[in-house]
């Protein structure tokens, strides 16, 4: 749904061992706040037992800002690292969009220091008319409309009469009415591609009956990557794993290899000039045994030369049964 300054986040954290079990760190889990990857200095308090509660109080963000949850842990003498939850910072909230309507009031009535006729005056007067004075302008036109040129038949009574019609139909008039047909409207007639009705409804539909939010990609921020044993990860399902590369080298028409240290290399794809790409089957992630290894990315480019792109840790998890 996004985020807000001075809102509490809160989530899950489920510590386990190389085998899946669930595990009592050692060490931690601690928590670190990222915010458009650098670390901020909110403090993130852990509380309970396995799965363990992260809470912590944003600080002064802004619109579009990336916030990332960061846990570390010790678990049977390994320190391990991830990014358990991230989102984006919106604009505003349906709570914010309440305060708004209530601070309009029935009628407008919550506005105020609103320009009178007398402004025409004053600024046609001047010899230039900056923003400012075209800005006062307005105003000034606006509310003689909908104030002092108000007789039968004039366009004042018209505007006041249709604004009047409008909001007795929307919301039955009242201020929740209002809000609640906003809310409507956002969720259900202007959801097109990249209008922000669209957006909250991707994000409502993230929402479980719990607080957790399962993320398809098996890279996580830090480099890292964790797979089920038997599961598909293609880029069909938007599972695939895409590596975003900086590099001298030309990775255009280069080979990739992925090598999983005492388990297999694997052939990726060239996605473009920034991005490496690496798709395994259900049969390849079974193969791979539980635990955890290094792997690298290498690229050997078109005219034979070889380059280690990336480097980081991979996590192989058993399925559970029952």
């Amino acid at each position: 749904m996004g985020l807000k300054s001075g809102q509490e986040w809160a989530g899950l954290i489920v510590c386990k061992d190389d085998t899946g079990a669930l595990s009592t760190p050692s060490v931690g889990p601690v928590g670190a706040l990222y915010v458009n990857g650098t670390l901020n200095a909110a403090s993130v308090t852990v509380s309970g037992s396995n799965p363990y509660k992260w809470v912590v109080t944003l600080p002064t963000l802004s619109p579009g800002d990336l916030v990332s949850m960061y846990m570390t842990a010790t678990i049977d003498g390994v320190a391990t690292a991830e990014v358990v939850a991230e989102d984006v910072v919106d604009t505003y909230r349906i709570s914010d969009i309440e305060e708004l309507v209530d601070d309009i009031g029935v009628a407008g009535a919550g506005l105020t220091a609103i320009p009178t006729i007398a402004n025409v005056t004053t600024v046609a007067s001047t010899t230039t008319i900056g923003s400012t004075g075209l800005t006062a302008i307005a105003a000034a036109v606006w509310n003689a409309l909908t104030s002092g040129l108000t007789t039968v038949g004039s366009i004042g009574a018209y505007i006041l009469n249709y604004l009047d019609a409008k909001v007795s139909t929307v919301g039955g008039g009242t201020t929740e009415g209002i809000a609640a047909a906003v809310w409507d409207y956002l969720t259900s007639a202007a959801t097109t591609a990249g209008s922000l009705g669209a957006l909250i409804v991707t994000k409502l539909g993230y929402l479980t009956s719990g607080t957790t939010v399962t993320v398809s990609s098996p890279l996580s921020a830090s480099g890292n990557i964790t797979t089920i044993q038997g599961d598909d990860y293609d880029a069909d399902a938007g599972r695939q794993i895409d590596w975003d590369v900086s590099t001298t080298a030309t990775v255009t028409g280069g080979t990739v290899s992925v090598v999983l240290s005492g388990v297999a290399t694997y052939t990726g794809s060239v996605v473009d000039a920034d991005t490496v790409r690496l798709e395994l089957t259900a049969a390849e992630t079974a193969a791979i045994p539980v635990g955890k290894r290094k792997y690298q990315v290498i690229l050997t480019d078109t005219g034979g030369d070889v380059a280690t792109l990336v480097e980081g840790t991979w996590t192989s998890n058993a399925r559970v049964s029952e």
